[in-house]
């Protein structure tokens, strides 16, 4: 009876470490489709141009599978031109964020 009780217990807690494991494994999956996502809405632009939306979809597809990718046609081509607009949007942001600072010290949140 003690064998059978802890043979149930054990059975219990694979399958909890199953469900854990299979809990992780969707958090990851939404994880890669929203980051999927996030890059198709960033590059829609570049991605409706007649001609290089190709070479976009390479380089979207390239870059969900690694951390980094050539970037085709470097800063003048379609993608290279969407993260440059990227880093302009993301330096502009930051230099507004320390002219905020710079002018009211005590206020920073």
């Amino acid at each position: 009876m003690l064998l059978q009780s802890c043979t149930e217990a054990d059975s219990h807690v694979n399958n909890y470490l199953s469900f854990q494991e299979f809990v992780k494994q969707l958090q990851l999956s939404e994880l890669a489709i929203a980051r999927a996502h996030s890059l198709r809405f960033k590059f829609q632009d570049a991605l409706s141009e007649k001609g290089r939306d190709k070479d976009v979809e390479q380089f979207l597809s390239a870059l969900t599978e690694k951390p980094e990718v050539e970037v085709i046609g470097a800063g003048r081509g379609p993608a290279g031109r969407v993260i440059h607009r990227l880093f302009a949007k993301q330096e502009v942001c930051l230099v507004f964020s320390v002219e905020a600072v710079i002018l009211n010290p005590f206020n920073s949140s």
